[in-house]
């Protein structure tokens, strides 16, 4: 059985990779809210290499004294919005995409773009359950909280390929089409 850190430790050695990568864009694909990092001088079109963060469970960008955007706002309308067709769950027109907007800079065809210098991150910090906290510059943190033993919490998209993610409260690595676990188990049938 996986010791206690061994989530922990997984988690760390994939996301300690975005040290020095800055928050490019983030945009929701059926409910699944993503997060893009890359290169400073990499644009928001993604024309290079890049890091993707999809997260399933609950997360919230926060400072030191304020959630500033949460995955809850995702059924929350945006603010001064008066489309009285809008519903919980829509596409778009929540208050979420309106935030991260607001905090990245701009929203465009449903992608909020960092058009900011700020939002490098500095620092990551994992937790034995598979949760983990990522440190950007200006003072903001993304923090994610899995809740669920039975789902896929989050999944980190390498730019060289393979992925690592959180499913079934295991640590899993996926390359091509091979799936291993922290223990080291394999699985062809992925």
């Amino acid at each position: 059985m996986m010791g206690p850190n061994g989530i922990a430790e997984e988690t760390y050695e994939s996301l300690s990779r975005l040290i020095g990568q800055k928050l490019l864009k983030s945009r929701n694909f059926c409910a699944t809210r993503h997060f893009y990092f890359g290169e400073p001088d990499l644009t928001w079109r993604l024309d290079g290499p890049h890091y993707t963060l999809g997260i399933e469970c609950p997360w919230r960008i926060q400072t030191s004294d304020a959630i500033i955007v949460g995955s809850e706002d995702y059924y929350e309308q945006a603010e001064g919005s008066t489309d009285t067709s809008w519903e919980p769950g829509a596409e778009s027109g929540h208050l979420q995409d309106q935030k991260l907007a607001e905090l990245l800079g701009e929203l465009k065809d449903g992608d909020a773009i960092n058009t900011r210098v700020e939002l490098v991150v500095d620092h990551v910090v994992t937790d034995r359950y598979g949760g983990f906290q990522i440190g950007l510059s200006g003072g903001y943190s993304i923090v994610v909280c899995p809740c669920s033993r039975g789902q896929m919490e989050w999944i980190f998209i390498l730019p060289e390929g393979g992925s690592i993610m959180l499913m079934n409260a295991e640590a899993v690595r996926a390359r091509g089409n091979r799936r291993k676990n922290v223990r080291g188990r394999r699985d062809d049938t992925a």
